[in-house]
């Protein structure tokens, strides 16, 4: 008869619920369908962008920044979840950025942890960051501008290479008798 010792290992988990959770406040249209999610933690020093995480809402893949300290998720609801507790004197401003199809555009939320800290501050980091990450419009035609030029050239050498191959042929008259 075989003695089998069985051994428990008990981890505590965390509560999920008792982490902070921080919304992403934005107005989605109808009937589009939005690429991905990307959150980000701002400074306050120097009012820079420090990705967190990164959700692609088509695939449901999470992604972590390489610099994100923590391991963050996103929620169904476009929340930032499992954000780690912070001293209480501490302002932390967090913003998500949620990504539509070419066209549209890049809809943002800022909110800041404790609930309006240091407002004055906040309003003030918010606005040298505004427009950081929107695609600028003037990108766009001069990209196109820049692609159909390429493809005009490309098409006029092509042309012009057919025509240097093709032989002429002279008519010659046809004397028939019958």
């Amino acid at each position: 008869m075989r003695h089998y010792l069985m051994l428990f290992l008990v981890f505590p988990m965390s509560d999920v619920s008792l982490s902070l959770q921080v919304p992403c406040i934005v107005n989605l249209e109808e009937g589009i369908e939005y690429q991905k999610i990307t959150w980000y933690k701002v400074s306050v020093e120097s009012g820079t962008l420090i990705g967190l995480v990164r959700k692609d809402i088509r695939t449901n893949t999470t992604q972590l920044y390489k610099f994100a300290n923590h391991s963050y998720q996103i929620g169904n609801d476009l929340s930032l979840l499992h954000v780690p507790e912070h001293s209480q004197g501490e302002c932390e401003m967090y913003r998500c950025s949620v990504w539509p199809p070419v066209g549209h555009r890049i809809l943002k939320s800022d909110y800041s942890l404790p609930q309006g800290c240091n407002a004055d501050e906040m309003t003030k980091i918010s606005s040298q960051l505004q427009g950081t990450h929107e695609v600028k419009s003037t990108h766009v035609p001069r990209a196109l501008t820049a692609g159909v030029l390429v493809l005009a050239i490309l098409n006029i050498t092509a042309l012009v290479c057919i025509c240097k191959q093709r032989r002429t042929y002279k008519s010659v008259p046809l004397s028939v008798s019958i």
